[in-house]
This record gives C-alpha cells, sequence and structure tokens, in this order.
C-alpha cells in the first residue's frame, strides 16, 4: 500500500507540477500576448502620427509646387511680352535704319545737286562779270573770264550770251 500511496504521492505531484507549468505556460502567453498587443497598438500610433506628418509635408510640397507654378507661368508670360516688345523695338530699329538710308541717300543727292548748282552759278557770275568787263571795255579782262568758262556747261540764254561775248571781244 505503501508502494501504492508512493505511487499516488508522486501521481499528485506528478499533477501538481503539470498545473503549475501549465499555468506557469498560460501566463507567458498571456504576457507575451498583452506585449504583442501593446506593440501592434504602439505602431499604429507612430504609423498614425507618421501618416499625419507625410500627409502634412505633401500638402507643404503641393502648396510651393503651385507657387512654383504659378512663378513660371508670371515668368513666362513676362519673358513672351519682352519677346514681343523685342521684336517690336527690332522692326522699329530696322524700318528707322531703312529711313535713315534713304535719307542719306536725299542728303548725297542733294549735296551733290547743291555742287552742281553753286558751280552753275560760278559760271552764270563769271559770265556776267565778262559781260560787265566788255561793257566798261577791259575787253582782256572780260576775255581770260571767257576763257575760264565750260561752254558745254552752259545752256539756253547763258549760251547764246556767251556766243555774244565771244565775237565781240574777238573783234
Amino acid at each position: 500500500m505503501e508502494s501504492n500511496n508512493q505511487s499516488m504521492q508522486e501521481k499528485e505531484l506528478e499533477e501538481k507540477r503539470t498545473k503549475k507549468t501549465k499555468r506557469d505556460l498560460q501566463i507567458y502567453i498571456i504576457v507575451f500576448f498583452a506585449i504583442v498587443i501593446v506593440l501592434i497598438i504602439f505602431s499604429g500610433l507612430i504609423q498614425q502620427r507618421n501618416m499625419r506628418e507625410m500627409q502634412s509635408s505633401q500638402q507643404k510640397y503641393q502648396e510651393e509646387l503651385e507657387k512654383t507654378k504659378t512663378t513660371l507661368t508670371t515668368n513666362s508670360s513676362a519673358l513672351k511680352d519682352l519677346q514681343e516688345n523685342y521684336l517690336a523695338l527690332q522692326k522699329s530699329y530696322d524700318d528707322l535704319q531703312a529711313q535713315n538710308k534713304q535719307l542719306q541717300t536725299q542728303a548725297d543727292s542733294m549735296t551733290a545737286d547743291s555742287a552742281s548748282a553753286n558751280e552753275t552759278i560760278s559760271l552764270y557770275e563769271s559770265l556776267l562779270e565778262a559781260r560787265r568787263l566788255n561793257l566798261v571795255g577791259k575787253n582782256k579782262a572780260a576775255r581770260e573770264l571767257l576763257n575760264g568758262i565750260d561752254k558745254a556747261k552752259l545752256t539756253g540764254n547763258a549760251l547764246k550770251l556767251f556766243e555774244e561775248l565771244d565775237k565781240k571781244i574777238k573783234r
């Protein structure tokens, strides 16, 4: 009986140990799951905070992007206006250059005409002076003046006067 008793005691002891082990195992599992749940909640909170920060950053970047687009549009518009103004000024400059060239050509033509007119006036003055000298009897001085006049450049009444004086003074 003793052996039976001993065997029972061992069984009871074994049962107590098994219960204690089961209970310890249950406590470990409960603590482990509690830690896992706390970690899951903690990571959820951190993820939620990170999402808010990311949304805030994304909103700031979006605002900066909109500002940059607005600035770019404004700058593009200003550049287009500047290009149009430049082209208009370039056209005005080219027109003024053409007008300047035309006026320079006219001025050169007028200078040439003026020189020709001055030469003609000088010829007529010489012819009139020769006539005056002839009238006062200074034929030799009148002849020298007539010899300095280019007959080919005279026309109309001036040519007639030259020929008359030329005939009178030869006599």
